[in-house]
């Protein structure tokens, strides 16, 4: 009786323990498949609306936004920053611990500004929208933070002057409406950082897009002159020509403007004049520092963002892309070229496929239909400074034409030969290397 009561024991012991295992493998391969990546054109619904720019600021409100009130307060923000400096200062406890980052070191977020150094194709300088200036000397393998710059700072555009001097300008904006602490500067290649006192918004806090400096959209800097450049900002269009320490606002003869948003500026691939990009205009200048020297351009219209791209190899090629703001809303609007340096245009020929099955560019054919895109939140253009007949442009997706359309790109690994990860918000070619973009 006792070896029948022994034996019924132990197999309902081996039979408990044999369902723990299964039990825990089931936990494990529902755990694995939680972690697996899916795809933008392959997630649910409710996936792919996490994974627009709408879901990108519903998760920002979650983050900093108001528990009662669902909006985000800067001035709650910044003391509650300031408050949590000060306790710990106060104190003064350590246990006498180091830390040191174990990795991963090349998984970044949104990023909107890099600058590939003039003089060394492997210092690499790059921001975060969500904070902090990173720098690489080895094209990128490994990142070192900038240690001097703390807090929350959202970089939005980069530039380095003909001196090596870099600039990083601050503030999302383009649907985001997140304030920026003004523009920062490096004297070093990129190793410490000073913010521009003249460029800090006056009430950093009162996210007003009327406020001068809350955005800086854009920058640009004279190719002859390390000390002058240019920032296309929330109000217009700012210069400096003694390296950041002052800045004007120029004046514009109508039917040139200068207020509003500025979103795009750039020279011509002869560097012998700089175009500017409005909301809705578009004006250019052989003189920019001259506030009168500015003329229209018959590419004017009711578009909502444009990026402007000029070539090295012919400098009277200018080519716009826009952003419908009307029914399809976020969507490309189209496509212009100038050949006679920006003062007329013409839509370019051939057009973009956008009847093609694998189109989604701005992300609009999400629900099956061409319905509302997010070029509004992402838009990248850029044309070959070897080749005027070449450009890319990017937003959900990444496409090259040279005078045909091809798919550079897929947002997703494995499904295409080169992957590059949605969104698209910058292109940035190698002026050392003009292969190398």
């Amino acid at each position: 009786m006792d070896m029948r009561k022994r034996i019924q024991s132990i197999f309902i012991i081996s039979v408990f323990i044999i369902g723990l295992g299964f039990v825990a493998a089931g936990l494990i391969k529902e755990d694995k498949k939680q972690q697996v990546y899916a795809p933008r054109h392959e997630s649910s619904e409710m996936d792919q609306e996490k994974a627009s720019a709408k879901g990108m600021t519903e998760i920002m409100k979650r983050l900093y936004a108001d528990v009662n009130t669902r909006e985000i307060n800067f001035h709650e923000i910044k003391n509650a920053y300031q408050e949590s400096l000060s306790k710990r200062k106060k104190s003064g406890r350590s246990i006498g611990m180091n830390w040191q980052s174990l990795g991963p070191n090349n998984q970044g977020g949104r990023t909107r500004a890099l600058i590939i150094d003039k003089d060394d194709s492997e210092l690499l300088v790059t921001g975060g929208v969500s904070g902090g200036i990173y720098r690489s000397t080895n094209g990128g393998t490994r990142w070192t933070k900038a240690s001097n710059v703390t807090g929350a700072v959202m970089i939005t555009s980069s530039i380095q002057t003909a001196n090596g001097d870099m600039y990083m300008g601050t503030g999302a904006g383009f649907g985001e409406s997140f304030p920026g602490t003004g523009l920062y500067k490096s004297t070093d290649r990129g190793l410490t950082w000073n913010v521009l006192a003249s460029t800090v918004p006056a009430d950093i806090i009162s996210n007003s897009n009327n406020q001068d400096w809350t955005n800086i959209n854009d920058l640009a800097a004279d190719p002859n002159n390390g000390n002058t450049l240019y920032a296309a900002t929330n109000t217009g269009l700012f210069y400096s020509t003694d390296g950041g320490a002052t800045w004007t606002k120029p004046q514009f003869t109508p039917p040139a403007v200068n207020s509003g948003e500025c979103q795009d500026i750039i020279f011509s691939g002869d560097n012998a004049r700089l175009f500017v990009g409005y909301r809705g205009r578009f004006v250019y200048s052989d003189s920019p520092t001259d506030g009168s020297s500015y003329q229209s351009s018959s590419h004017s219209s009711s578009y909502l963002r444009q990026k402007i791209a000029t070539s090295k190899a012919n400098p009277n090629y200018v080519y716009v892309a826009t952003v419908n703001g009307g029914n399809f809303f976020g969507v490309l609007e189209n496509i212009y070229l100038s050949k006679d340096k920006g003062v007329t245009f013409e839509v370019l020929d051939p057009p973009p496929p956008i009847t093609s099955a694998n189109w989604d560019l701005t992300g609009e054919k999400r629900d099956g239909t061409l319905g509302g895109g997010q070029g509004w939140y992402d838009w990248a253009f850029t044309a070959d400074p070897a080749d005027e007949n070449r450009f890319f442009i990017g937003a959900v997706q990444l496409w090259r034409y040279d005078g045909n359309w091809t798919r550079a790109s897929a947002q997703s690994e494995g499904a295409f030969p080169y992957y590059v990860h949605a969104d698209v918000h910058e292109i940035v070619w190698d002026q050392n290397n003009p292969s190398t973009v």
